[in-house]
């Protein structure tokens, strides 16, 4: 079962940490902006304070207003002066009244107001200190809908370039994903790299420099070799003694039994034995990682030695330097069984052919009826009782075969007789 892969995992990842990260950003930025903008604003509305407070003057002892200047006359905002708690002086219009804030000279205080029509006021009160430590709180305000106009003008002023480089950003940390999930991926890739040349043959072990995380399941993986090979090895040994065990009173039986069926029936037994414990020496070597044999010598050596029994002709054809994922002596046995039977029932030739995706073996002989292939690959089963011979040859290479998820098949031949094509993991 198959998921997501990683480097795509990590690309997604990436990105959308990055798209959380700039949407904050951005949002901080605004939000930045936007009481900069509105400090901004304050300073502007208290700038008209530095102007109200020179048209005042203190006249035995008390506030008066000058209005020597015009200015404020022609400015369309509202204001007004108090003093001890008192609104001593207000802009033509003006009939509201900013709520009065502690007189403290220096600080700068928000408020907020409505006239009789319900307009809401927005403005700044600034105290000022005058002789004989009288101060005076100076309100400088204007509609609140105007300020909110212009603090979203300039926030969509900085909007658009703001959106447009973080789209930018955004790209680029999308490049920078690509690139890191690449990298981070790389290890796993060449990791894999490693393994496959184990297990095609081309290295017997995990070899490379890989990140610590990756080090440690190189090693573990190495061990499992190890481990396995040794395991083979014992249970080859084991399988040779047996044989050897079993080889000596079985020649004896066969010598000394003056029955003709007893002899028979012990040879039978020699041959299971020595097929099927070659088959237990050999075949768990189909099973290891590492194991290679080239096809083209094997099918040489089986062909050279049945040309010598059987008076046909062979051809061999191999594409390439065409190799078998597996022990050499599971090869023979399963090749060898298959070119032997089509030697035995070929009229004059014998082709086999080898490519990556499978070994065919062909012959000019009667065939096989298409209705009796499945029954010809079960043990034990002969067709042609005249042909010597105990029926276990394609049984037992059909075994050997599922040892390395492969199959054999039977068909028509070209050749006009039985078609067998093996089908193993093959390659070069």
């Amino acid at each position: 079962m198959t998921t997501i892969s990683l480097k795509l995992r990590i690309l997604l990842l990436l990105s959308a940490s990055s798209l959380f990260v700039l949407v904050v950003l951005a949002m901080s930025i605004l939000w930045i902006f936007e009481r900069s903008v509105k400090r901004s604003l304050d300073a502007h509305l208290a700038a008209y304070t530095d102007i109200l407070v020179n048209e005042l003057a203190m006249e035995n002892g008390e506030l008066k207003w000058k209005q020597t200047s015009n200015l404020l006359s022609n400015i369309p905002r509202h204001w007004q002066v108090a003093s001890r708690g008192h609104v001593l002086f207000k802009s033509a219009g003006f009939d509201g009244e900013f709520p009065l804030m502690p007189e403290v000279p220096g600080e700068i205080h928000r408020v907020n107001c409505r006239v009789s029509d319900g307009t809401k006021l927005l403005g700044v009160q600034n105290s000022f200190v005058f002789a004989q430590g009288l101060t005076a709180a100076i309100t400088f305000g204007l509609e609140e809908e105007i300020a909110n106009r212009y603090v979203e003008q300039e926030k969509r002023a900085l909007r658009r370039p703001l959106f447009e480089l973080l789209a930018l950003v955004f790209l680029l940390f999308c490049g920078s994903a690509l690139l890191a999930s690449f990298l981070a991926v790389r290890p796993l890739l060449k990791l894999q790299a490693a393994i496959c040349a184990v297990r095609t043959g081309k290295a017997s072990r995990i070899e490379g420099v890989f990140p610590e995380e990756l080090g440690v399941v190189a090693e573990e993986i190495n061990r499992v070799l190890e481990a396995l090979s040794h395991a083979l090895n014992r249970l080859r040994t084991f399988a040779a003694d047996l044989s050897h065990a079993l080889r000596t009173p079985l020649t004896v039986i066969k010598n000394e039994a003056s029955n003709a069926l007893i002899r028979e029936k012990a040879e039978i037994m020699e041959q299971l034995i020595e097929r099927n414990l070659a088959r237990a020496s050999a075949a768990g070597a189909g099973r290891v990682i590492g194991v290679r044999t080239a096809v083209k010598p094997v099918a040489e050596r089986i062909l050279k030695g049945f040309s010598k029994i059987y008076p046909v002709e062979t051809e061999l054809i191999i594409d390439g330097d065409v190799c078998f994922y597996g022990d050499e002596a599971d090869l023979f046995e399963l090749l060898g069984n298959i070119t032997e039977n089509a030697c035995k029932f070929a009229s004059s030739s014998v082709r086999v052919f080898a490519d990556e995706s499978a070994i065919i073996v062909e012959d000019d002989g009667p065939g096989v009826p298409p209705g009796k292939f499945n029954l010809v690959l079960e043990r034990g089963v002969r067709l042609d009782s005249a042909v010597s011979g105990n029926g276990i040859g394609l049984a037992v290479s059909g075994d050997i075969a599922a040892l390395y998820s492969g199959s054999i098949e039977l068909g028509m031949s070209s050749l006009s007789g039985l078609k067998v094509t093996i089908r193993l993991p093959l390659g070069r």
